[in-house]
C-alpha cells in the first residue's frame, strides 16, 4: 500500500528517530526507527528497510538489554538480507563487495543473537554460494573474480572447519594466483605480479 503523500517520509522518520536517540529519547527514537523501516519495506527499498531493522535491534540489545524485543527485529533484517542476496545472484553483473556486505550482515546478526545452528547453516550456505561463483567466473575465463569468489569461500569454509572444502578452495587459490601473476608478468605489470606471489605465498 503506497504511503500517504502527506505523511512523513520514511527518512525523515529515521532521522527524527536518531535525533531522538542522541537526546536520549530512546524509546521514542526508537518508535520513529520502527516506522521508517515499515515505510522502506512498502516502498521496495530493501537494503534501507534491512539497515534500519537491524540498527533498532542492537539498541534494543545494547543500551535496553531486552534480547527478547529485538530478536524480531534482527531476524527481520537478517531475511531482509537474504532476500537482497538472492537478488544479487540473479543480478547479469554481480558485485561482489555489496554481496560480501549482505552475507556479512547476516552472520553478524546471528552472532548477535546467539545462534549458532542458524549462523552455522548460512556460513556453509554461503561457502557453496561463493565456490559455485567461483566456478562460474571461472568458465568466463574471469580469472580475478574467480579469485575474489574463492576467497570468500575459503573464509567460510575455514569459520565452519569445512576441512574438504578449506582444501579445495586452497587448491583453486593457489592455481589460479600463479595464473594471475603470469598473466601480470606478460603485460608487465611487476607491482601487481609481486602482490599475486605474495598472496601465493
Amino acid at each position: 500500500m503506497p504511503l500517504d503523500s502527506f505523511a512523513p517520509s520514511p527518512e525523515d522518520l529515521e532521522q527524527i528517530g536518531y535525533k531522538r536517540i542522541m537526546d536520549r529519547k530512546t524509546k521514542e527514537g526508537l518508535k520513529f526507527l520502527i516506522k521508517a523501516a515499515k515505510g522502506y519495506e512498502e516502498v521496495g527499498k530493501l537494503m534501507d528497510a534491512a539497515r534500519t531493522y537491524k540498527y533498532v535491534g542492537v539498541v534494543l540489545l545494547d543500551r535496553i538489554k531486552n534480547p527478547e524485543r529485538a530478536r524480531p527485529f534482527l531476524l527481520k533484517s537478517a531475511y531482509l538480507h537474504l532476500h537482497l542476496i538472492e537478488k544479487e545472484i540473479e543480478m547479469p553483473e554481480i558485485n561482489l563487495t555489496k554481496l560480501e556486505g549482505f552475507c556479512l550482515s547476516v552472520l553478524e546478526i546471528f552472532t548477535l543473537l546467539n545462534d549458532r545452528k542458524n549462523l552455522e547453516k548460512y556460513t556453509r550456505e554461503f561457502a557453496v554460494m561463493y565456490e559455485e561463483l567461483g566456478n562460474s567466473y571461472l568458465d568466463n575465463d574471469d580469472i580475478e573474480s574467480a579469485i575474489v569468489a574463492y576467497e570468500a569461500a575459503h573464509r567460510y569454509y575455514k569459520l565452519i572447519g569445512d576441512e574438504d572444502g578449506i582444501r579445495a578452495t586452497a587448491e583453486r587459490l593457489t592455481d589460479l594466483y600463479g595464473k594471475l601473476a603470469e598473466q601480470y608478468l606478460e603485460n608487465e605489470q611487476y607491482a601487481e605480479a609481486g602482490d599475486t606471489f605474495f598472496r601465493l605465498g
